[in-house]
């Protein structure tokens, strides 16, 4: 099943989260990736995620947008892209995007902390913050996985793992939110 462009969009935006994304690296503590060290791009495999953790095929111009921001990344670091042949590592990416429903408990218990039953009316006794009418949000949570992958063995020498929600102020500017999200996330690579 091809997912459209306009799907795609929203969860690549995750990546420029303001108040924090959730940001998560893995390493193979026997490969050590050097500075210096050329790369190229490697065809993407199917240890990202699954369909049903949400794994989308991005537009061109989307992944482009990534690939963009993560090469701009790797060569300040001082990693040259190169030719595949040359390459001692490749990197490939992964994105995902999937909608979360949370439901608030509902409080029973009407005291106030002194024991003092609360009055009714405008936020009167501790009342009104916590009689939320809708107990159940929802939101979309989008997802980048970036891996270096030393071609021999094959293994994956860096994981990072970039993920939260997905905020209006990223579908408007998702050239600057992409970029953020990559520069962020690229902080740990070695």
């Amino acid at each position: 099943m091809r997912i459209r462009p306009a799907h795609l969009i929203p969860a690549l935006l995750l990546l420029a989260i303001a108040c924090g994304p959730a940001i998560r690296y893995e390493r193979d503590a026997t490969v050590r990736l050097s500075e210096g060290a050329g790369w190229a791009w490697g065809a993407p495999d199917n240890d990202g995620l699954t369909i049903r953790e949400g794994a989308l095929i991005p537009d061109d111009s989307v992944a482009r947008l990534i690939a963009d921001a993560i090469e701009q990344e790797l060569v300040n670091r001082g990693f040259p892209r190169v030719r595949a042949e040359s390459a001692q590592f490749v990197v490939h990416f992964h994105i995902g995007q999937r909608l979360v429903t949370d439901t608030v408990p509902p409080t029973d218990d009407r005291n106030g902390p002194d024991g003092v039953r609360s009055a009714p009316g405008r936020w009167g006794g501790y009342g009104t913050p916590e009689d939320i009418l809708n107990r159940t949000f929802t939101w979309e949570e989008g997802m980048l996985i970036v891996d270096a992958v030393v071609p021999s063995p094959r293994v994956v020498a860096w994981r990072g793992i970039i993920a939260g929600e997905i905020p209006e102020r990223a579908r408007a500017a998702p050239q600057a939110a992409v970029g953020d999200a990559v520069k962020r996330l690229m902080r740990g690579f070695p």
